[in-house]
């Protein structure tokens, strides 16, 4: 999957207004909503808080003006969004209002502006989905098989040892660790994305 790297935000002043823009990597219309209402919260004296995201999987494109006049926000941040053939990205564009019209047109290029201003850093890259697993084995073997894990080029990402040696990782290769250790208990215990 493509997106950005990371959390990006930028500040655009037109006007005496304020556009505070936050572009984020988010892969779920739940996220993207958490993220959306997180923002609002911080910003709870903001005009507006206008949003446009697009998810490659499934398809999702989303965009609301927050009481700006219609599509002079959230459509022209939608569409910037796609001229940059960019997904799973959201983009959010706080306004503060300082008094002065902007009209329709600059409506339109303030939102504009903020969301590039945001985006002019942004790294695109790829991410890859990696399972996790645990493994249960005795501890007598635990540290034997710890070391095989990273010697096939594995993760250790957290390790027990109690009555038996719990030890989650992210590994490609799961079935040589069973054919190594027959007496290992493997379950899949969740995934996560990651950066390339």
């Amino acid at each position: 999957m493509i997106s950005i790297d990371k959390e990006y935000q930028a500040l655009y002043e037109i006007q005496k207004s304020k556009f505070y823009s936050f572009v984020y990597p988010v892969f779920d219309v739940e996220k993207a909503n958490e993220i959306i209402e997180s923002v609002r919260q911080e910003h709870k004296t903001a005009t507006h808080v206008c949003y446009a995201y697009v998810l490659e999987s499934p398809k999702a494109e989303r965009m609301s003006d927050d009481g700006e006049p219609g599509g002079t926000a959230g459509k022209p941040m939608l569409e910037l969004l796609k001229k940059k053939k960019l997904s799973n990205v959201l983009l959010i564009v706080v306004r503060y209002f300082g008094g002065i019209k902007l009209g329709a047109g600059g409506l339109v290029r303030a939102y504009t502006n903020a969301g590039n201003m945001a985006l002019a850093d942004a790294k695109v890259t790829q991410f890859y989905e990696v399972k996790k697993y645990r493994a249960t084995i005795s501890c007598d073997m635990g540290s034997k098989l710890l070391s095989l894990i990273q010697s096939l080029g594995g993760e250790i990402i957290s390790n027990i040892f109690g009555e038996q040696a719990q030890i989650e990782f992210v590994c490609g290769d799961v079935s040589k660790i069973e054919s190594l250790f027959p007496s290992v208990k493997i379950c899949e215990v969740g995934s996560e994305l990651r950066c390339q």
